[in-house]
């Protein structure tokens, strides 16, 4: 399989860990940006510190992308871990029973999810260098802001490994995400091949049930295996205090 990713993204933007609640925090400033201001789809006005979050965030690990020139976080996707012992359970279960997955539930001790992955609009491709990067004396900055546009649509796969990354460092023996089509064949173009197990729900338009697990990891193309292997180094992860 050709994985179309190419490694020099990494002169452009890096991918570490969130384990200080000021990096949580900046995460949920994605999301609001993205999940409240662009999509609507939380209500901005419960969340009057612009910072988007939820009680699953209390269990769960967050990777950032960092637009190296600029030092502004691009994007933000978080890995939620299990509840053992509580009653406590994951956000895909809100919207179908673990009886939708079939056997892959029942086989599968313990299960994490993959969500909240979120580009901000100023880092895709045709974003506008944002107010601070304008404001700035230094035009050398403004010149490879509109350079790094060039690597702006890398940003996505970038999170996506970093998602794959977490489930690689966590004690789970797999994942699940509900996802659009769309993305799902993005990341298989990636070598990241998730597996569908139910049909598509109506949950914020059509989406469906895909899951991943160890012998998914074991399976990842070479090229695939390097490029997470690469940004698993940048990663050290625990569960942070959310900011609130």
């Amino acid at each position: 399989m050709t994985v179309p990713f190419d490694p020099a993204v990494f002169d452009h933007f890096r991918v570490s860990s969130a384990t200080s609640p000021s990096a949580v925090a900046e995460s949920m400033r994605v999301r609001f940006e993205v999940y409240c201001h662009e999509l609507g789809y939380e209500q901005a006005k419960a969340f009057p510190d612009c910072a988007e979050f939820d009680r699953f965030d209390a269990h769960a690990w967050h990777s950032l992308v960092w637009h190296s020139a600029s030092g502004l976080v691009a994007g933000s996707v978080r890995f939620i871990m299990p509840c053992s012992g509580t009653s406590e359970t994951l956000p895909i279960f809100e919207h179908i029973s673990p009886a939708d997955c079939g056997r892959f539930c029942a086989d599968h001790a313990q299960i994490g999810e993959v969500s909240r992955l979120a580009v901000r609009p100023r880092f895709r491709r045709h974003g506008q260098p944002p107010p601070e990067v304008m404001a700035c004396a230094d035009q050398g900055l403004i010149a490879q802001w509109q350079e790094d546009r060039l690597w702006f649509g890398q940003i996505g796969g970038l999170l996506a490994y970093a998602a794959v990354a977490m489930f690689e460092h966590s004690d789970c023996d797999a994942f699940v995400i509900l996802s659009r089509s769309a993305l799902v064949k993005r990341l298989h173009q990636l070598g990241i091949a998730l597996r569908p197990l139910g049909p598509e729900i109506d949950h914020r338009g059509r989406r469906g049930i895909y899951a991943f697990d160890r012998h998914d990891l074991n399976a990842m193309p070479t090229q695939t295996r390097l490029l997470l292997d690469r940004i698993s180094l940048g990663l050290d992860h625990a569960v942070a205090t959310p900011v609130a």
